[in-house]
């Protein structure tokens, strides 16, 4: 009798590499430089129209860092409108920050729930980039669960991108 084993993959949390455009891309054209400019690798060299977003953003989340106090932020608008650009952008700020000695050192998980196939997971994958352990989903919000209220001088705190939440939002 054979025993059969399985080794389960485990579940990546994003960023994860994207696809990049190489610099020497040939923009002689209207066509080429829109093309260029609309490819999904492209990030804008600033954030037309979001000034006041990015401004609430930076401020709540450099407060609740600084303060190490949990908090949250709820975004959203139109598709494409540069929700997540922004808060990327305000982590790359605070990052600066950070390496600057300015303010006290945080950890970024970003989640799409685009590529999570269960709710559940996005536990697992929460508790895998926090504390480094894989596990279920109950176990994780079990680990998870005391985090924000047991106070920790040495906890380090932790910013988390849950990106198209509302993917979760179904009828049952």
């Amino acid at each position: 009798m054979h025993k059969r084993i399985m080794v389960k993959k485990p579940l990546l949390f994003t960023p994860l590499p994207t696809c990049t455009q190489s610099p020497g891309t040939h923009l002689s054209t209207p066509y080429a430089l829109a093309r260029h400019r609309l490819h999904v690798s492209t990030f804008p060299p600033s954030l037309p129209c979001c000034e006041r977003e990015f401004s609430e953003v930076y401020s709540h989340l450099s407060a609740a860092i600084a303060e190490g106090i949990g908090s949250c932020i709820y975004n959203s608008g139109i598709p494409g409108t540069g929700k997540t650009t922004a808060v990327r952008e305000v982590t790359t700020q605070l990052q600066y920050l950070v390496t600057l000695k300015e303010l006290g050192d945080y950890i970024f998980v970003e989640i799409n729930v685009m590529k999570v196939t269960v709710a559940h997971q996005a536990y697992c994958l929460l508790c895998e980039a926090i504390k480094g352990d894989h596990v279920n989903p109950s176990q994780a919000l079990g680990l998870l669960e005391p985090e924000p209220s047991t106070p920790c001088p040495r906890r380090v705190p932790c910013v988390v991108l849950m990106d198209e939440v509302d993917q979760f939002v179904t009828r049952s």
